[in-house]
């Protein structure tokens, strides 16, 4: 992540360079996509992923004041970015990785519930591609968020 130091009021400047692409996107596509590929079904459930958004969005704010992008974390909440843009960002983010998921991986690979079994020990898959949890996790949270597009 890069910031600009500029006092306040201009605007803040915040760049992200993710290495499997490079251009204009949400600040959150990355964290959806690490939530729906790498965490353990366990930490998912009731909410879960809601939660590590939270840790997440709470280191985020304190390294905007620290680098300078916002006086304090009230101002990296209010002015430079709002926890309900974060959420938005992710919802967009899940459901993007739901369309990638059913779409292309799921047909590409056959997925059913005895090739996740079979894949369970792999280190080279997401989590989706061999955890049952997993793909129910995420089947259910994007019928849940569907129903508000």
């Amino acid at each position: 992540m890069l910031l600009s130091s500029l006092p306040p009021p201009p605007p803040v400047e915040v760049a992200w360079i993710d290495f499997q692409w490079c251009g204009f996107g949400l600040a959150a596509t990355d964290v959806a996509h690490h939530i729906c590929a790498a965490v353990r079904s366990e930490a998912l459930a009731d909410d879960g992923d809601l939660a590590l958004l939270d840790h997440y969005y709470g280191a985020l704010c304190r390294a905007l004041v620290a680098n300078g992008v916002a006086l304090d974390v009230n101002d990296a909440q209010a002015r430079v970015f709002p926890r309900a843009t974060l959420q938005e960002q992710y919802d967009t983010g899940v459901l993007d990785m739901c369309r990638l998921v059913f779409s292309y991986q799921w047909t590409r690979v056959g997925a059913n519930p005895k090739r996740l079994e079979a894949a369970s020990r792999s280190q080279n898959k997401n989590s989706y591609n061999k955890s049952l949890k997993n793909a129910l996790w995420l089947v259910a949270k994007c019928d849940a968020l569907w129903v508000y597009i």
